[in-house]
């Protein structure tokens, strides 16, 4: 079994790439729409944001952006991913690709069949997210 795995996937929605950047890019709202993270802390010096993930991993989080793509570094013990996110105007609204790139111990555990099922959940909850919050 591989310890890397990577899977994409991609949604419209009706919302403008700035409104969407700015929910991915709210560090410590994470938790309201991505559940594996139990708890979000304020950004530190380093630029890396504190976090717990399924209430007893901890580890960081850190944002890199070039344009519309948005990209967040996590680091756990035993996992490190790296979640793109890439922010196309498509007339109407917004395409949103999510990829997710994990590697170490843990993603042999969490195996391929669940890492692959990862991208589609997170941007389901997204819009639900973005879809709520409509004004």
């Amino acid at each position: 079994m591989s310890w890397i795995t990577e899977f994409s996937a991609s949604i419209n929605l009706d919302h403008s790439a700035d409104k969407i950047a700015n929910v991915i890019l709210d560090a410590e709202r994470l938790p309201t729409w991505n559940p594996a993270f139990t708890h979000v802390e304020p950004q530190r010096n380093d630029g890396k944001y504190p976090l717990v993930v399924q209430r007893i991993l901890r580890g960081t989080l850190e944002y890199s952006r070039i344009g519309k793509e948005i990209t967040c570094h996590i680091m756990i013990p035993g996992l490190t991913e790296e979640s793109t996110f890439t922010l196309t105007s498509n007339g109407t609204g917004t395409t949103v690709t999510h990829t997710v790139r994990q590697r170490g111990r843990l993603s042999a555990i969490i195996g391929t069949h669940e890492a692959s099922l990862v991208p589609n959940k997170r941007l389901t909850r997204l819009a639900h997210l973005l879809n709520s919050t409509r004004q």
